[in-house]
């Protein structure tokens, strides 16, 4: 629709203007058998790629819906024909649209003059921008959260420029900290590595310089704890824009040797997994999140009876073993020839040490 300059605006001039600049669309949908038709707005069909001279039908808005959704929104119709009003929705769009598409839904119930409900009236809007966003926020911070595990960081942080902290994953002793209690300020060091550790962070933030800084830090049961503090610097052409860091326990370094994951990759078992997830205090579904491997995968390797290799990919079975190299755990081969291992224990200093054939004596599943 064209308006003109002088034109005065009517009701639907108004409507259609913010229909499309808000990305609305509206229809009216009749209660029960009733001779009053569906009917969809100029903005309702564009948000649905539906034709002008095509009728307005609710079937042809559902199959504009994806097919995992579109069950809802043929129920949340068969509700409006009773006279009931749906509860808020957003549904997908089908894959027929070239980029990821979101429209919510809700209606409101229209009165006549008897205070009964004859129709119902439909607000639909595109929430793409928000609905995406959302999505990718949250499939991210699953990532972090793996990556997190995996690689036995308690605190993924970014900060602006200048150091101010914004945005924040903690988990173990840090989790819940935030945002009352800053890693990144002061108060949160112990006071004997307070003046020197905020001098290393803060001269390598004004250089623009990597950091690693060992600290101890309260964590959030008020213990302070041996940590290791490191910060990288992101540009953009040549400018520094901000800081993306972690915070990890401040444990001696686990170095893996190739020959020695590759034997632990050729003799490890199902009682090897149970056994280093014991240690761990881990079940088989955390240690399914840690490693990005499906649950079902972890439970058929954890009650294996046999040399995992040749039953799953190598891939798969290196991905589970580095996971606990990457907590402490070494691996070596006993007098008897069996695959054994040792890692240092939560909470304390002490060695634990596990071999397949102590594990095989006992049928206790930790999953």
């Amino acid at each position: 629709m064209r308006v003109t300059y002088g034109t005065k605006l009517s009701s639907v001039h108004i409507i259609a203007i913010m229909e499309h600049l808000g990305k609305l669309g509206r229809m009216e949908v009749p209660v029960g058998p009733s001779v009053d038709p569906v009917t969809f707005s100029r903005g309702f069909r564009q948000l649905f790629d539906l034709n002008d001279q095509e009728p307005a039908r609710l079937d042809s808005v559902a199959r504009a819906i994806h097919a995992l959704d579109r069950s809802l929104f043929v129920e949340d119709m068969g509700v409006i024909r009773q006279g009931h009003e749906p509860p808020p929705r957003i549904y997908r769009l089908s894959p027929s649209f070239m980029t990821a598409r979101y429209v919510a839904f809700v209606f409101m119930p229209l009165h006549d003059e008897h205070g009964e409900v004859k129709k119902f009236f439909g607000l639909a809007r595109d929430v793409s921008v928000e609905e995406v966003r959302a999505r990718h926020k949250s499939q991210n911070a699953r990532r972090i959260s793996v990556m997190m595990d995996y690689f036995g960081a308690e605190c993924v942080w970014s900060a602006d420029k200048g150091g101010q902290l914004f945005e924040h994953f903690t988990s173990g002793h840090l989790d819940g900290v935030l945002p009352t209690f800053d890693m990144l300020l002061p108060d949160s060091i112990h006071p004997d590595d307070r003046d020197l550790a905020m001098t290393e962070i803060a001269g390598a933030m004004a250089t623009g310089d990597a950091f690693s800084v060992p600290l101890r830090i309260y964590g959030s049961d008020g213990v302070a704890r041996k940590y290791v503090k490191r910060g990288f610097p992101l540009f953009e052409q040549g400018r520094l824009v901000e800081w993306w860091g972690v915070i990890m326990a401040d444990r001696a370094p686990v170095d893996l040797s190739s020959a020695e994951l590759e034997h632990a990759i050729r003799l490890a078992t199902g009682a090897t997994i149970r056994s280093l997830c014991g240690l761990q205090g881990w079940t088989h579904e955390e240690l399914a999140q840690m490693t990005g491997i499906s649950r079902t995968t972890i439970y058929r390797m954890v009650t294996a009876p046999d040399i995992l290799l040749g039953q799953f990919k190598h891939k798969t079975v290196e991905a589970v073993l580095q996971i606990f190299a990457c907590h402490g755990v070494r691996f070596f081969i006993d007098p008897q020839g069996l695959l054994a291992h040792s890692c240092s224990l939560r909470g304390g200093g002490a060695e634990g040490f596990g071999t397949d054939a102590r594990d095989a004596e006992s049928d206790e599943d930790l999953g």
